[in-house]
């Protein structure tokens, strides 16, 4: 019972030691992947602000190098003749109608010119410092608009469906950059998602104004997708009032985003800040910059991190530490179960003994190793055994000591080999005569024996002499009994020059002694 309460102890100490390390571990590691998020997220949206800058710059590049094509500005500047005008046929002449719909045709051929080498991406077609080759692929939208802004040609508009598009009323940008001379960039909600544009002024040798070249890339989902690439986060594009793109927002909560970064953005007294949100199960992290270098205003870059995704990424880390708590645990369960059954063993050796002494066996000696309680233990009840029985106590250097003091019959150092007459020295090549019928069983059989028989008949004979001597008989061990015979054994050897000695069991003065035969 005792086992199972100390196990029982020691498993609830480990398991509450464990779980407030565990907890307290967390807590920490939580706060610093919080913090690795918040630097993650600064890094994030540094990289997407800088390759959004480089992209614009590179659509910029592309709309001013076609801006500036001879062809396109001629064709531009190109007048219809008026009707009755000296040298024409007045039936001949083309209507005004007719001579804009062949400036749009002209100028087609030469956007699709465009468009072709833009998507090649020759390396021809680009400057040793140029940023062009960013905005990789021909561009989503590409078109050439006169000086009012009216749209001549596109180069998805093959038969001037759109001539009638007034691109400049819609954007005043262009007009703003047709009348300034000066290239914009600026983010538009065009063919019915966001896009970023660049407007390059289109002029002639005289410098007069002709009209103006917009590219333009799509700011949509896969955008959003190329930029988390870089960022290695979340990336939202909040152009005209809503979230019109992200890299892996799922559907079912990109709304629940969206009016959390519209909160934000209304409340906000500056062009950046952080905030969290929750979006379905998971916890983002969320960083946004408003973007101030486009001609008109709106646009808004959001990179956010999961945090919660972060946080189970490190946690599942962590499960190593319940792990380890439980397998110390189990192992200090295993522990206790055997020092418990070490103590148990030698317990229960107490406990024969004391049964064997009360039912009447009072030579009966505890051997318990060790110098723990239960050694001690059998050290007194030995003494007290010995006080009871009258037995004498082995001591040495007044110390009593638990070795059995019959052991000590086992030393033959007081023997004398200057005794030993050379003539006493057993001969024994008689084994095939008949002197072997004069002699005793013992002596016979001493001869005879091979040597493992020997040792165990005088083990036994040994062990019959002590009881017949009333000398304590138990817990004699046979090999201790063999390692000290054969050790003296091989020392008389020596002594006596013979080439074996053996013994015989004699009983002495009342005491069961060891006598030295040598053989040769």
């Amino acid at each position: 019972m005792i086992r199972i309460k100390l196990i029982g102890i020691i498993v609830v100490l480990f398991s509450t030691l464990g779980f407030l390390v565990y907890g307290e571990v967390t807590t920490r590691v939580d706060k610093a992947a919080m913090k690795d998020v918040e630097s993650q997220l600064n890094r994030a949206r540094t990289t997407v602000l800088l390759r959004r800058s480089l992209l614009d710059h590179a659509i910029l590049e592309r709309a001013e190098t076609i801006a500036q094509t001879p062809k396109i500005a001629a064709l531009l500047a190109a007048k219809p003749t008026p009707p009755g005008s000296e040298g024409d046929e007045i039936q001949d002449a083309p209507s005004i109608e007719d001579f804009a719909y062949k400036i749009h045709q002209d100028v087609y051929e030469e956007v699709l010119v465009w468009n072709a080498r833009l998507k090649a991406q020759e390396q021809t077609f680009r400057r040793p410092d140029s940023l062009a080759h960013l905005a990789a692929g021909a561009p989503d939208f590409l078109a050439v608009v006169n000086r009012e802004g009216q749209g001549v040609a596109e180069s998805k508009d093959a038969a001037r469906y759109g001539k009638t598009a007034d691109y400049g009323k819609s954007f005043p940008a262009i007009l703003s950059s047709i009348k300034t001379g000066q290239a914009v960039k600026d983010v538009w909600t065009l063919r019915g998602g966001p896009m970023a544009v660049s407007v390059a002024p289109i002029r002639s040798t005289a410098g007069v104004s002709l009209g103006a070249v917009i590219v333009g890339y799509n700011l949509a989902v896969a955008a959003a997708k190329s930029a988390q690439q870089y960022a290695q986060a979340d990336v939202a594009y909040h152009i005209g009032g809503r979230t019109a793109g992200s890299s892996s927002l799922p559907a079912r909560v990109e709304a629940g985003f969206d009016s959390a970064l519209k909160t934000q953005l209304k409340a906000a007294k500056t062009d950046r800040g952080m905030f969290d949100v929750d979006l379905g199960t998971d916890k983002y992290k969320v960083s946004w910059t408003t973007l101030n270098n486009y001609a008109s205003k709106g646009t808004t870059i959001a990179v956010l991190v999961n945090c919660s995704a972060a946080l189970r990424d490190v946690k599942r880390g962590l499960l190593i530490i319940p792990m380890i708590i439980i397998i110390i645990a189990f192992l200090a369960g295993i522990g206790i179960i055997l020092v418990f059954s070490k103590y148990d063993a030698q317990f229960r050796s107490l406990d024969k003994g004391v049964l064997e002494i009360i039912n009447g066996g009072l030579d009966y000696w505890f051997e318990v190793e060790g110098t723990g309680v239960a050694s001690k233990m059998a050290q007194n009840l030995n003494i007290m055994v010995c006080q009871l029985s009258g037995r004498p106590l082995p001591e040495e250097d007044g110390e009593v000591h638990t070795q059995h003091w019959a052991s000590d019959n086992l030393f033959v150092d007081s023997i004398d080999p200057g005794q030993i007459k050379e003539h006493e020295t057993v001969d024994t090549s008689i084994i095939d005569t008949g002197q072997m019928a004069t002699m005793s069983k013992e002596m016979a059989s001493l001869i005879r024996d091979d040597e493992e028989t020997y040792l165990k008949n005088v083990y036994q004979r040994y062990l019959d002499a002590l009881r017949g001597a009333g000398q304590p008989a138990d817990n004699i061990p046979y090999p201790g009994f063999v390692e000290q015979l054969t050790s003296h054994a091989n020392r008389l050897k020596t002594e006596i020059g013979c080439k074996r000695v053996r013994f015989l069991v004699e009983i002495e003065a009342g005491k069961a002694t060891l006598k030295p035969v040598p053989l040769d």
